[in-house]
């Protein structure tokens, strides 16, 4: 249960920050005015943008992944 609360801590945390690709991915879906969910919890993961509605799932990779 410890491990569920620390995740759900991490995702607040990402949500109030998000890196500057996925604020301009962000604007991009909005843009769009397709529904989208961002830093959702999959399993133990926290994937950056989901798209339910076209079963699709983003990860963005910014400077921390270079």
């Amino acid at each position: 249960m410890k491990k569920a609360k620390e995740l759900k801590k991490f995702q607040y945390r990402m949500r109030r920050k998000p890196t500057k690709y996925e604020l301009m991915f962000m604007e991009r879906l909005l843009d769009s005015g397709v529904g989208f969910k961002n830093q959702m919890i999959l399993g133990f993961y926290i994937i950056d943008f989901v798209i339910p509605s076209k079963m699709l799932i983003f990860e963005i990779d910014g400077d921390s992944h270079l």
